[in-house]
């Protein structure tokens, strides 16, 4: 068995802001590493895929932060750290997507080809690995959602 770790933060931005005042978020973001104590996360942001750490997270002046730890098989652990390398390897023809943020926020179930926002990402590996069965589609999921939802499971939390 092997680890996989979710972090969730709250980036002291006007977008963070926002979704924290309006809909009660704790959480603006989440990133998924590999290992129990990754020292890099990967995740999108509004530049595209991106590789983030906890150096950038303290640098930004992040307010909350959350880890969880799910420990999955080794097949589990090798298809995500494959999926993330194609998305390394291809990031250029990824996109993040605004439009899926408030479509998701507005409950419109509407997915853009090769275009994620930070939770999608996170939550489509979880669910195409077999990590964890979601009960709704990936792009369904704001970082609040998928926190909530991963916390119903047998999950280490730190």
């Amino acid at each position: 068995m092997k680890e996989i770790s979710i972090l969730f933060v709250r980036y002291p931005d006007r977008a963070s802001k926002f979704l924290t005042k309006y809909f009660n978020q704790k959480y603006t973001h989440c990133s998924i590493g590999l290992g129990p104590n990754p020292d890099i996360y990967y995740s999108f942001s509004v530049k595209g895929f991106s590789c983030e750490t906890m150096a950038k997270y303290n640098r930004v002046g992040i307010g909350k932060v959350k880890i969880l730890k799910i420990k999955v098989t080794n097949s589990i652990y090798t298809f995500i750290e494959k999926k993330i390398e194609e998305f390394k390897n291809n990031k250029d023809s990824y996109s993040y997507t605004i439009a899926g943020v408030v479509f998701c926020i507005l409950h419109i179930p509407f997915r853009f080809k090769k275009s994620y926002f930070c939770s999608s990402f996170v939550a489509e590996l979880l669910d195409i690995s077999k990590a964890i069965k979601l009960k709704k589609k990936a792009y369904r999921y704001l970082p609040y959602e998928l926190l909530q939802e991963l916390s119903c499971n047998d999950l280490v939390n730190v």
